[in-house]
């Protein structure tokens, strides 16, 4: 049977339907919800990798300087860690000494400002600026002292009596009141990670 072609030109201008038309904008919607929070989601993991490269090259310096002088070297005065929602204890011992937040600040080798223990003493090299705080704290000198770590976390592995250091990073790297932490020692190979920073 032959179709008319007035009817083929009438059914080939139909657009689509107003059901179709929302449909669409539906699902676009949810493709740039899941967008958006992947987008995040790889953001806050590249912050995480900076603190993790950090903390690990950290513990890298501190066995190539103990490597040459026989002693772990201890730079800050404490550590910092992430404190809730009320921010990261001890930031000011922190280096760079700029409070954390979602912003990336210039490394200071000459940091803390006051006395000798420096960061550029030890064989630490930062290529770019950093979103975390970091310190370190160690002791080869008073085999009485323990394995120094931050309020209220305590480690599986026996904490030595002197020739130890630890290592911690602190931020917010999204801004938004969500504070993470890396902490890496000398008596472990694993890194322990407090928030994901979202």
């Amino acid at each position: 049977m032959n179709v008319p072609a007035s009817t083929r030109s009438h059914r080939s201008e139909q657009g689509f339907t107003l059901v179709e038309l929302a449909v669409v904008v539906c699902i676009v919607g949810v493709l740039a919800v899941l967008a958006v929070v992947g987008y995040r989601r790889l953001i806050t993991s590249s912050h995480l990798s900076e603190a993790t490269g950090m903390v690990n090259g950290i513990r890298v310096a501190q066995e190539s300087y103990h490597a040459e002088t026989g002693a772990y070297y201890s730079i800050s005065a404490s550590l910092v860690w992430p404190s809730g929602a009320s921010g990261v204890t001890n930031a000011s011992s922190g280096c760079p000494s700029q409070a954390p937040g979602n912003f990336k600040t210039g490394w200071q080798p000459a940091c803390p400002s006051a006395g000798t223990a420096q960061w550029a003493n030890l064989p630490l090299h930062v290529d770019s600026a950093v979103m975390y705080t970091y310190t370190t704290v160690a002791d080869s000198s008073n085999p009485g002292v323990n394995l120094t770590m931050p309020s209220g976390l305590t480690m599986t592995a026996t904490a030595p009596a002197g020739e130890w250091y630890t290592v911690t990073a602190a931020g917010d790297p999204d801004g938004d009141k969500a504070f993470s932490g890396v902490l890496g020692t000398s008596v472990s190979n694993q890194l322990v990670v407090v928030g994901d920073g979202n």
